[in-house]
This record gives C-alpha cells, sequence and structure tokens, in this order.
C-alpha cells in the first residue's frame, strides 16, 4: 500500500551535499552523476551499507511522518497543505537554526548520523497543524506497527503510547526534533573524526529558511520515495 510523507526538501549546494552522501537524488531520481561525490570519500571507510535505512527517503527534513493511505485521498491532501500554508503571514517565517551539537547520533541504538536544527516557531505551528490535519487519511504507520507487536518499548512514556494511538507517531509536537539524516546505519570505529570531518563540510548551513513543503510518495515497500507535488509559501 502507498504511503505519504510531508518533508522540507532543500535546494542548492547544501542539497547537493546531503544527497551525494546519501547516493540518492529526490530532485532527479534518474540523475546519476551525483555532485559532490569526494564527500565520502572524505569519510573513512565509507561502505554503501551506512545509508542502507536512509538512502531511500533522500535528503529531507521530516515535518510529519510517513503513513500509509488510499491514493484516492492524494486530492484532498493536496488541498490541506495548500489551505494550511496559506494561513501563514509572511512575515513569520520558517527558519532553522543548527543546534550547538549539530552533528549527532540519532535512533534506538545511535547508528543513524544527523545535522541537528531547532525550528523557528511558525514551523512548529506547521508542523502540528498538519500532523493533526492530515491524520484523518492516514491508515497506520511504522510506528503503530511496532508499538503493537511490542507495546513495553513505549511504556515508559504515556504521552508517546498517546500519540502513538492518536496520530501514530510519538516524534510529534514537544517531541518535533527537525534533522537531515546522512547515514544510518553507521558502523564505522571513527565516530569523533566522522563528526569533524561533517561539521567542516555542513558548517556553512547554520540557518536555513524553509521556502516551501513537499507531498512526497512510496508507491510499494522498498521503493525509493518521490516528490509528488512541492508546495511554496
Amino acid at each position: 500500500m502507498a504511503k505519504f510523507a510531508v518533508y522540507f526538501v532543500p535546494q542548492g549546494r547544501f542539497y547537493d551535499l546531503g544527497s551525494s552522501i546519501l547516493g540518492y537524488d529526490l530532485r532527479s531520481p534518474i540523475r546519476r552523476d551525483l555532485a559532490r561525490p569526494e564527500v565520502r570519500e572524505r569519510l573513512q571507510g565509507f561502505a554503501e551499507d551506512w545509508t542502507s535505512r536512509c538512502k531511500q527517503y533522500g535528503f529531507h527534513m521530516t515535518i510529519t511522518d510517513s503513513m500509509t493511505f488510499r491514493m484516492g485521498d492524494i486530492a484532498q491532501i493536496e488541498h490541506e497543505i495548500e489551505d494550511i500554508l496559506a494561513c501563514f503571514s509572511p512575515r513569520s517565517p520558517f527558519t532553522l537554526t543548527a543546534e550547538e551539537d549539530f552533528v549527532d547520533f540519532f535512533g534506538p541504538d545511535k547508528s543513524a548520523v544527523v545535522l541537528k536544527y531547532a525550528a523557528s516557531e511558525a514551523l512548529k505551528i506547521l508542523h502540528a497543524v498538519l500532523v493533526a490535519r492530515l491524520h484523518p487519511y492516514a491508515l497506520e504507520s511504522g510506528f503503530l506497527r511496532v508499538y503493537l507487536k511490542n507495546q513495553e518499548r513505549f511504556a515508559e512514556e504515556a504521552c508517546h503510547v498517546a500519540r502513538i494511538k492518536k496520530f501514530f507517531s510519538p516524534t510529534i509536537f514537544d517531541s518535533y526534533a527537525p534533522h537531515f539524516t546522512l547515514l544510518d546505519p553507521y558502523t564505522g570505529e571513527d565516530r569523533e573524526g566522522l563528526m569533524e570531518v561533517l561539521g567542516r563540510v555542513f558548517g556553512e548551513f547554520e540557518q536555513i529558511t524553509v521556502s516551501g513543503v513537499c507531498l512526497l510518495l512510496q508507491l510499494a515497500p522498498g521503493q525509493n520515495w518521490i516528490i509528488y507535488r512541492e508546495f511554496s509559501r
């Protein structure tokens, strides 16, 4: 069954650098000669397996998590996104500011390598409203399947359980943590060296303006995600 998600997909040098590490270009899926392949060469011992869990998503920042849905609802989802974006004043910027621990390790096993950002208030509100308004079109999510198989995993945080039951995701609202994933799983031995290299490569991107959002689809399990439509502010 198809899945949808709302992501911010940047453009320009920042996007090219991130995509060249992942090895997949969301903005041109058939392109093979990704820009700046030398970035991979600077990551000691780089292995293709280091992107096996994140490559299919492309270089992006999640705004709403992936959910299965009925393709017949795609037009309504588009209208919701359009209408919600129109409600924001152009004087309220959607911005991202690099966190102090900019390059970090995420996930239950701390094997995902990410660039961490803090969202502006307007962007936090956009995230929350999209989560709430798009949820009625969702049928299930990966988080919901994990919860149903192993409810003890989320038992320590009652709010996470409530979020999964209501919105199919625990990483929303006050737990929303904007980031761009570069590697997952990283199985190398030099974590400090990796963080230093990535900090130099991406250090110039301390502040980013989110100029719009993208509706992405995965049409079948295991396939690469594609941009279905981009919405500008």
